[in-house]
């Protein structure tokens, strides 16, 4: 009887992409909490400061 040839499988390729996909969303996630922290940094320390100036004059 006459088969059809197969398709080759490269499981390894789909591995290796997966893998980089994965790791560029953790990349992004990174970056992502890194600037959300640093923006709350700053920004709470301007907000500090206003206050503490405010008060500082007694108004």
């Amino acid at each position: 009887m006459f088969r059809l040839p197969q398709r080759p499988t490269r499981p390894t390729r789909q591995r290796v992409g997966q893998r980089r996909t994965v790791e560029q969303r953790w990349s992004l996630v990174a970056l992502v909490f890194t600037v959300v922290i640093i923006v709350l940094l700053v920004g709470l320390s301007l907000w500090i400061m206003y206050y503490v100036h405010y008060n500082m004059l007694g108004l």
